[in-house]
């Protein structure tokens, strides 16, 4: 199935099966933040800070990952593309020299 999913949607990839696991593993873990923060940026949730604290842990440990930093910064909501930016950018600042690596690495 990650197979197929990569030949229709990257016709060009030369992705490993354990590269298409890291990914579209990302993908679901993105989703999950990304549909409840919109829901919450748009006031249809009864408790929008408990959203927020709970994306800002997620995508505090996510996006040290450069795949998953990447892979936020398409296809997602503006909004939500941003806060990733500034999620990475703030964790990766309090990283030692050397920042942050790949999927799983």
């Amino acid at each position: 199935m990650l197979k197929a999913a990569e030949e229709v949607m990257e016709p060009l990839s030369t992705a490993t099966i354990d590269d298409l696991r890291r990914k579209w593993f990302t993908y679901v873990a993105l989703n999950n933040l990304a549909t409840p923060y919109m829901m919450a940026r748009k006031g249809l949730v009864p408790n929008p800070g408990f959203i927020y604290s709970m994306t800002d842990l997620a995508l505090s440990r996510l996006m040290l990952s450069e795949d998953a930093f990447r892979l936020s910064q398409r296809g997602y909501e503006v909004e939500f593309s941003e806060l990733c930016r500034r999620i990475r950018e703030r964790e990766t600042s309090r990283l030692p020299r050397g920042g942050a690596g790949a999927v799983g690495g």
